[in-house]
């Protein structure tokens, strides 16, 4: 599944997203030059677009087609961090982080933001770490937090959808400490170890639904 992933965003990010970024940027608000303050602002903004993203993608069923099979996995270890859908490219939620171009953010700067979150949130799926100092606990999302947001637990679901901070759960309300043992995985069990099927089980039952609607 990680495989899929990086082929496919690296053969179509380039094709789909750059010219939209591109345009953005070419008829953006103002010029803001990169210096530490200015990076440090841009870091914290692309972990408030990431947090409505994630958030969406809870929300909108297209954008969770994209999202579900990185929380089908039963288990939470590094794995389950590159556990990601192919389609990821095609669902249009890099469509979300398009106005911090527009206000004259560059692009390559957006991608290295994005990229370094990333590399963050890879080290936080892990049942190792325990709790951190709660100075770390109250602004960074942490191993503890995430194990939340992975959990299919009653209580736990729709939570802590932060990337690198975990500040803004704490602003919006979906903030959520673990007080429970996590069980993991989705509702609707993947029971299933087709990478292809694990990638589109959930748009043919969206599709289903669809069908059936009633307009």
């Amino acid at each position: 599944l990680g495989v899929g992933y990086q082929v496919t965003e690296l053969l179509f990010a380039g094709i789909i997203a750059f010219p939209l970024y591109a345009f953005a940027y070419h008829h953006r608000v103002m010029d803001i030059e990169l210096t530490w303050a200015t990076g440090l602002l841009l870091w914290v903004l692309t972990d408030f677009v990431f947090y409505w993203f994630h958030r969406a993608s809870y929300r909108v069923r297209w954008l969770w087609c994209a999202h579900v099979t990185h929380h089908s996995s039963e288990r939470m270890n590094f794995s389950t961090a590159m556990r990601q859908n192919a389609t990821n490219i095609f669902n249009g939620g890099w469509i979300f982080y398009v106005p911090l171009a527009f206000i004259g953010f560059n692009p390559v700067w957006i991608g290295v933001c994005f990229a370094l979150s990333l590399v963050y949130q890879f080290f936080i799926h892990t049942t190792l770490v325990t709790k951190l100092h709660p100075a770390i606990e109250f602004v960074f999302n942490t191993p503890n937090h995430h194990r939340v947001h992975h959990a299919s637990n009653t209580g736990y679901i729709d939570t802590n959808y932060g990337g690198v901070f975990i500040i803004f759960d704490r602003l919006f309300g979906t903030f959520q400490e673990e007080h429970e043992p996590c069980v993991y995985g989705t509702r609707g069990a993947l029971n299933s170890w087709d990478p292809v099927w694990a990638n589109l089980e959930v748009y043919w039952a969206l599709a289903k639904d669809s069908w059936h609607t009633r307009h």
